[in-house]
């Protein structure tokens, strides 16, 4: 699934709806809930859409008025730890970025992530050290989340981020050749990023 703070420019440009920040009504900015927390929602023609921070996590909702989808994306970034970063350094094989991608239901993982969630859970590993995992959604109608519901989400993706760095910091470089998936070149950076199917991994 695409990146959803581009999915609201990207097809409201495809639909002539003369996208550009001015057509955004912002009817909540940056408001705090509880500690922590912040609030943003917008408004366009097409879209509904609710942004909340909760510390280092992002839970960015957007309804669909025309599709009458609701699309949810989980955001964990972690800021850059040494192992990591050295593990860059002393591996030829890796390049700029590393990333695992699910493919299937694994018993290690939290039993609260369903298939279809798997299969929507990337985490990137960057070369500095820092990594980021996401988790996307998708529904039928208008379908937003509230705080407690999306904390809980969160936990369970922080969880899953978890297992799958304590397996990742273990491997051999050899153990990594042999999983590797994929290697392709980002169009805009034209740099090589590796991929790893989670079930190989796990």
């Amino acid at each position: 699934m695409e990146n959803i703070s581009r999915i609201i420019k990207d097809r409201a440009i495809k639909k002539d709806l003369k996208y550009s920040h001015q057509d955004l009504t912002r009817v909540v900015k940056n408001r705090s809930q509880f500690k922590g927390n912040q609030l943003t929602i917008q408004s366009c023609e097409d879209y509904i859409s609710v942004f909340n921070t909760y510390w280092n996590s992002v839970v960015h909702q957007m309804y669909s008025i025309k599709e009458d989808k609701t699309f949810i994306e989980f955001r964990i970034d972690t800021p850059p730890v040494k192992w990591l970063s050295d593990k860059f350094k002393s591996f030829k094989t890796l390049t700029s970025s590393v990333t695992v991608i699910g493919a299937e239901q694994i018993d290690d993982l939290p039993k609260q992530l369903k298939i279809t969630d798997i299969n929507r859970i990337k985490l990137y590993f960057l070369d500095y050290g820092a990594t980021h995992i996401t988790l996307y959604m998708e529904s039928k109608g208008c379908t937003f989340i509230n705080n407690g519901d999306a904390i809980d989400i969160l936990k369970t993706v922080r969880r899953t981020q978890r297992i799958i760095k304590d397996k990742f910091k273990v491997l051999s470089e050899r153990e990594l050749i042999d999983i590797i998936d994929e290697i392709h070149f980002h169009d805009h950076t034209k740099q090589v990023e590796n991929q790893i199917i989670l079930n190989k991994l796990l």
